[in-house]
């Protein structure tokens, strides 16, 4: 073997192997990258230099590399043109960053450092993981836009950090990640264009869901923990500034969370909210909070949050915590909205998916929307529907308190979402409620309108034999607690929604304006129990005021019922509100049934003011029940009606500009079926005390109180097996413990019955029900003329003191309607008087246990006077059939004056008496006539200057006895009383033909002044021996009888008599 053929190849190639290497050595390197480097700064110098780092491969970094400058003398400069691409970029210890080119990477941490570029860059992650803008003590000048986009979490986090952004910053998560930006710790940023913030969803390993007890919770690893419901979550998207920051935006704001459309993975939207605590945001346009929409998953929560969670302070009776007060400033309009849900749960015993909630809460804050139409709009999203259960929906509302303020030069408008649609058979979901709450000192001002209003309850299907009850329609309510102010320049809207459309209807409720002490204090409450005294039962006015309550939630606070909705203000001492034009207050109208119960809308529509507050409305109030729900077919009752009231009490003024009207709603009916109607839930009525005072109209304008009716039967199909009307509600205007109401023409119409017919007519009716125990005829009315006054004195509870009322007159009669004044107040009235019957009824099995009376009373040292008409009817009997075991009485017409009370009727009047009801199918007769009664006992007097008429109404006579009574006609002057009959052009006392009774008794005077010509239309007054009836009539003399009083006089001639006289100055000594 040639051994030189074996080497010499390799002794020819080393001098080639030696020149490569030293060529290697002189000449320029060539970057090398994509090894994951970690290269340092090593001086100050250009990035394309390898001189400027260590570490690197003797090049400089490039894509996967990771980056670090620190020192404080190192400052790295990318020049124009050059693009750069590095995992990762950290300066740290006061080094610097210069760009001109194009960087991208997939993060940059600044801590004790400055970057400033006037290039591009893009912080974008292609390999799952987070993409971020990290800064602390640090220096951040960008001349054009950032983009922060993560296939996984994406956020922007600056703390101490003075940062200018010359463009837009738009950070955008993955499709299941977290996207947030976040200004820290006294950092000052500026950005002239817009920022956007895109976060992702939950993915299968953390979402949300909503078990069969429908509680929500979020899962995270198995384990259920409580979604957090106030503030900035680290779990969620959106923005945050606080610890003294400040963050301006020239451009919009967005900050929304994904869209979840994928039907094969469980999951959810997520959260997003603007958090500042103790910072300042500045926008210069448009903010939106939105989470995502989704098609078979939960949508998250959507929030504007500073500050503590106001409910935590109010409930638990703490303070804030101390930090600066925290500001957010929107040129544009702000919008605060949660998702929907699109798609059908088709599961067994599952509701439907959940939308999120929408809120604002402001704890020592400020949110201005103070553009030229700035309008600021909360709206919660609508829940999905399901085959199987109905899924709730979401509240939306805005919180405020402890000095906060929230300001839209145009319209707040707060909009709950709407209940899930469920499936046959099953209850679809009750719908969201909103809420305006302002606690412990904060002030609304709108300049345009305020609109609160609940979402409406989900349907089920109308198919009788499924059994499918529809959900019931959301809240909505305004509360202002312990402080604070709301000024709206145009409309103020609080409506509830409307319950859902099923088989079996659902209840509507009132809305509500609460102003008054904070409730709660210490307390378990749940879902903002104590700040709206639900406790887990959702409840809920235009200054429209339309409705929404539970009727079986108790509450904290005796003053405020769940069952009431409306505008209620209470002890809130030396408090104003003034509405500019009209208050209205309505309740919604129940859901309707087939074959299953009538919606209840049992809910009273109420305006409420106590302590010592001042209300002027300058044109109307208005104030209605709602109707309740009818049923078609089946044996289930009609839904109850709503009733009205209006109620002014310690040392309250209230002045309204044009008129009051209250009026009821009217009890759902029943169309062949075998259950009754609806009845009326309570009285409607105006009623003042506690040295209240209410002027309507300067004096001129009308206050109009209607009770509404009962549900009615028709029963085509039913007439054997028919039920009852619904049954009616008392109608008063109640004045009571040195109040008083000034007025022009005041009507008050009573409540009706429903009624029962088969086709128009009177059906054969079922076997008679047992007869209720009741007086005889003739005790039931000597009852009622014996009646004794009492010295009662008001409570604050009106409805209590009518019920002592009732209870004092006997059980066999109510009032339909009243007007009582009470304990030294007085009613000026300077148009006409007028109390009327509800409407009869026909063949109504469910019979009244009273007798209907139309009544005038006062007593206790008070004042009626009256500068027009006076009329006082009462209510006609039952049309019943021959067969009915009812034999119903006309309706009694009366007015009792007791105690040193005063009427002045300047004008005519007239009592009449109902007439009796008669027998359906022929008209016969079958009840008795209603009686008439004019009574005064202890010091009373009556100032008559027209004409009285006392008429008893149509039907049987009576059976009486002389002296016994009952009387069709009968007048009492007892115990030191007086009537005097003025000598005014057209004056005169009538009573009708059979007029029987006519008392003048122990130490009192009936005198009728006319002249000793004048022509007796009515019974010599019969008298003890004591007192003066002579005068029947006569010519008096002495003044001040001998003259017709002029409208302005006081009626002070009532001092001329003793008892009267004493008890004057024994209420001097009391008061």
């Amino acid at each position: 073997m040639n051994r030189s053929g074996l080497f010499s190849p390799v002794l020819i190639s080393l001098p080639a192997l030696i020149v490569l290497v030293l060529l290697a050595l002189t000449t320029t390197p060539t970057a090398v990258h994509g090894f994951g480097l970690s290269c340092t700064a090593n001086s100050t110098g250009a990035w394309d230099v390898a001189a400027t780092w260590i570490n690197c491969n003797d090049t400089y970094p490039g894509e996967g590399d990771q980056v670090n400058i620190a020192g404080s003398e190192v400052q790295v400069t990318i020049r124009a043109g050059l693009s750069v691409n590095v995992q990762s970029i950290s300066i740290n210890s006061y080094g610097g960053l210069i760009n001109k080119g194009d960087l991208r990477a997939v993060w940059l941490d600044v801590n004790d450092g400055a970057v400033r570029s006037t290039g591009s860059l893009q912080l974008v992650d292609t390999d799952e993981s987070a993409a971020y803008l990290r800064t602390s003590y640090a220096i951040v000048e960008l001349s054009r836009d950032l983009t922060i986009a993560g296939l996984d979490e994406a956020f922007m986090q600056l703390g101490n950090t003075k940062a200018t952004f010359g463009g837009s910053i738009n950070v955008t998560a993955g499709q299941y990640a977290q996207a947030y930006a976040a200004v820290l710790s006294n950092s000052r940023v500026s950005v002239a264009g817009d920022v956007t913030v895109l976060g992702g969803c939950y993915d299968y390993n953390k979402k949300r869901e909503t078990n069969n007890e429908n509680d929500d919770s979020v899962v995270e690893g198995g384990e259920k923990q409580k979604k957090k419901k106030r503030g900035f979550s680290l779990d969620g998207s959106g923005l945050a500034v606080d610890y003294d920051s400040f963050l301006q935006v020239g451009g919009d704001v967005e900050l929304t969370t994904r869209d979840f459309t994928d039907n094969s993975t469980t999951g959810s939207t997520r959260e997003v909210s603007l958090y500042f605590d103790g910072g300042d945001v500045v926008i210069g346009g448009d903010l939106l909070v939105q989470s995502g929409d989704s098609l078979l998953a939960d949508t998250g929560d959507a929030s504007i949050s500073t500050g503590d969670n106001l409910f935590d302070l109010v409930e638990n009776g703490w303070t804030p915590s101390e930090y600066d007060t925290g500001s957010l400033i929107v040129g544009g309009s702000v919008t605060v909205k949660s998702g929907s849900v699109s798609g059908l749960r088709n599961e067994s015993n599952q509701y439907g998916y959940r939308a999120g909630e929408a809120w604002i809460n402001l704890v020592k804050g400020f949110l201005l929307a103070n553009g030229s139409q700035s309008t600021i709009t909360v709206q919660s999203g609508n829940t999905g529907p399901s085959t199987y259960y109905g899924q709730s929906g979401e509240d939306a509302y805005v919180q405020l308190g402890f000095g906060s303020q929230l300001a839209a030069t145009k319209d707040l408008i707060v909009q709950a979402g709407h209940g899930g649609d469920a499936g046959l058979g099953q209850t679809a979901g009750e719908a969201g409620s909103s809420s305006l709450i302002v606690a412990y000192g904060g002030d609304v001002l709108v300049g345009g309108n305020l609109h609160i209003v609940g979402g409406n309850g989900g349907n089920n299907s109308m198919d009788a034999t499924e059994s499918s009850v529809a959900g019931e329609g959301g809240q909505a309510n305004v509360m202002m607690m312990s402080g604070g102010s709301i000024n709206v320049a145009a409309d103020l809207l609080v409506a509830p929604g409307s319950a859902g459309q099923a088989a079996v209807g659902a209840s509507a409720y009132t809305g509500s304006f609460y102003l008054g002490p904070a409730m709660g204090g210490g307390g378990a409450c749940k879902e903002r129990g104590c700040i709206l005294a639900r406790n887990d039962n959702k409840r809920g006015v235009s200054s429209d005021f339309v409705s929404t309550g539970d009727m079986n939630a108790p509450l904290v606070n005796d003053g405020w019922r769940p069952n009431m909705g409306g505008l209620v203000v209470e002890n809130v001492w030396e408090g104003e509100i003034i509405i500019g034009g009209d208050l209205r207050v309505t309740g919604c109208n129940a859901g309707s049934s087939v074959e299953g119960s009538g919606g209840q809308s049992a809910v009273v529509s109420i305006v409420s003011v106590s302590g010592g507050v001042t209300l002027d409305v300058y044109g109307s109030v208005v104030i209605e029940g709602g109707n309740g729900g009818s049923v078609v077919g089946g044996g289930s009752n009609g839904g109850d009606a709503g009733s009205a009231m209006f109620e002014v009490s310690e040392h309250s003024l209230v002045n309204v500009g044009g008129s009051v009207t209250v009026t009821g709603g009217a009890g759902g009916d029943v169309i062949n079926g075998t259950g009754s109607g609806g009845s009326i839930y309570e009285s409607s009525q105006l009623a003042v005390w506690a040295r209240a005072h209410v002027v309507v109209g300067d004096g001129k304008g009308a206050i109009t109180i209607i009770g509404g009716r009962g549900g009615n039967v028709y029963a085509e199909n039913t007439p054997n097996s028919m039920g009852y009307g619904g049954s009616p509600s008392s109608v008063y205007l109640g004045l009571y413990d040195s109040s008083s109401v000034t007025a022009g023409d005041v009507r008050l119409v009573g409540s009706s019955m429903g009624n029962a017919t088969v086709n128009g007519s009177a059906p054969v009716p079922p076997p008679p029900a047992p007869v209720p125990i009741r007086a005889e005829p003739a005790q039931v009315a000597r009852e009622a003329a014996e009646s004794t006054p009492s010295g009662r004195h008001a409570t604050k509870s009106a409805a209590h003191h009518k019920t002592t009322e009732r209870e004092k007159r006997g059980k066999g009669f109510n009032s339909n309607p009243e007007l009582e004044v009470d304990t030294r107040s007085w009613a000026i009235i300077n148009g006409d008087l007028e109390l009327l019957p509800g409407s009869p009824f026909f063949h109504n099995l469910n019979s009244p246990e009273a007798i209907s009376m139309s009544i005038i009373s006062a007593d206790d040292l008070s004042t009626i006077t009256v500068n027009g008409d006076v009329t006082v009817r009462g209510a006609a009997g039952a049309h019943v059939s021959s067969s009915s075991p009812y034999t119903l009485f006309g309706g009694i017409a009366l007015v009792e004056l007791s105690d040193g009370a005063v009427l002045q009727a300047r004008g005519d009047m007239l009592l009449q008496g109902g007439d009796a009801g008669h027998d359906f199918a022929n008209a016969s007769i079958t009840g008795f006539k209603g009686a008439t009664a004019f009574e005064l006992n202890n010091g009373a007097h009556f100032h008559q200057s027209g004409l009285v008429r006392l008429i008893d109404g149509q039907g049987l006579e009576l059976p009486w006895s002389p002296g016994e009574g009952p009387f069709p006609i009968g007048v009492s002057v007892y115990q030191g009383s007086e009537w005097t009959v003025y000598p005014c052009a057209g004056a005169g006392l009538e009573a009708s033909g059979n007029s029987t009774y006519f008392q003048v008794r122990e130490l009192s005077t009936f005198r009728d002044c006319r002249g000793s010509g004048a022509k007796q239309h009515y019974p010599e007054p019969l008298t003890d021996g004591s007192a003066d009836g002579s005068c029947s009539p006569c010519t008096c003399t002495a003044a001040p009888f001998n003259a017709c009083p002029e409208e302005a006089a006081a009626g002070s001639v009532h001092n001329n008599n003793f008892v009267v006289a004493c008890l004057h100055a024994l209420a001097a000594l009391l008061l």
